[in-house]
C-alpha cells in the first residue's frame, strides 16, 4: 500500500470507531436513573434552572436533555424575563439581536415579558412583529430619537396581551470603543440632551392606547408621553422626570 492508501484507510477506521464510541456512550446513558424520567417530569425540572446564560449549559450534557431542553419554551421565557438586552448598536449588537431573536422563537407560546436596555435592531423588530400578542410586560430603556422612532414604530401594532409597559429616557450616550469587548464605552459628557427639542405630538399621534393595548394596566413614562397612553384601563401610573436615568459617567 502506498502512504495515501495507508491514510486513507486508517482514517476511514478511525471514524467507524468514532460512531462505534458514540453509539456505546449513547447506550451507557441512557439507563443513567435520570432517564428513567418521563420527559415531562424532566422538563418541569429544567423550567427551574434557569440563572444566567451559563444556565444554557443544561442544554449540552446529553442528547435527550438537549432535546426537552429545546422544547421546553418555559426555559427560554425565563431567559427573556431574567435579563435585560441591549442593542444600542455597538460592536455586539448584533450577536445580542440573534440571541434575543431564537429565545423569543423557542419561547413560543409562553407570553413575553422583554427588558431592552436600548431598542435598535431592524432584524428583531421583524421577530417582534410576528409576536405581538405574546408580549404582556415590554421594559424599554430609549437613549436617542432613532430608537424611540423605532419603539414608536412597534407600539403602534396591537398588543391585546400588554399589561405592563415602562419607558424610560436616558439623557447620555454611549461612545464605543470598538477594540475592546462589550462593557468598554465611555458617555460623552457635552453630548446634547437629545430629547430637550423632541417633537413627541409627530412621532406618537398614531398610537390609541385604548385599541393597541386594551389590556394595559401598569405604565411608567415620561411626563411628556402620559397623555399618549392614558386610557381608562390603567390601575398604576408612575409619571418619570424627564431624565430621571441620568447617573453621571
Amino acid at each position: 500500500l502506498s502512504p495515501t492508501q495507508i491514510r486513507e484507510w486508517t482514517t476511514s477506521q478511525v471514524a467507524k470507531h468514532r460512531q462505534l464510541i458514540a453509539s456505546l456512550l449513547s447506550l451507557h446513558n441512557s439507563i443513567a436513573p435520570i432517564h428513567v424520567l418521563p420527559n415531562e417530569i424532566l422538563s418541569m425540572i429544567i423550567t427551574l434552572v434557569w440563572e444566567c446564560r451559563t444556565s444554557l449549559r443544561i442544554a449540552h450534557v446529553c442528547r435527550l436533555w438537549r432535546e426537552v431542553a429545546l422544547n421546553t419554551p418555559q426555559l427560554w421565557s425565563d431567559a427573556l424575563s431574567k435579563e435585560k438586552f441591549d442593542f444600542d448598536n455597538g460592536p455586539f449588537a448584533k450577536k445580542h439581536e440573534e440571541y434575543v431573536s431564537a429565545l423569543i422563537k423557542r419561547s413560543a407560546p409562553r407570553p413575553l415579558r422583554l427588558n431592552f436596555s436600548s431598542f435598535y435592531g431592524s432584524h428583531l423588530a421583524d421577530v417582534l412583529k410576528l409576536q405581538l400578542h405574546r408580549i404582556v410586560a415590554l421594559n424599554v430603556n430609549v437613549f436617542g430619537e432613532m430608537e424611540l422612532q423605532a419603539l414608536c414604530n412597534a407600539l403602534e401594532a396591537y398588543m391585546p396581551a400588554l399589561e405592563d409597559l415602562k419607558i424610560t429616557f436616558d439623557d447620555r450616550r454611549r461612545i464605543w470603543d470598538f477594540a475592546y469587548d462589550e462593557s468598554d464605552f465611555f458617555y460623552d459628557d457635552e453630548y446634547k440632551i437629545w430629547f430637550q427639542d423632541l417633537d413627541v405630538d409627530c412621532l406618537f399621534d398614531r398610537i390609541s392606547p385604548t385599541k393597541s393595548f386594551p389590556r394595559l394596566r401598569t405604565l411608567s413614562v415620561p411626563g411628556v408621553l402620559f397623555p399618549f397612553f392614558a386610557c381608562a384601563s390603567l390601575e398604576d401610573i408612575q409619571v418619570q422626570p424627564v431624565g430621571s436615568n441620568h447617573k453621571g459617567p
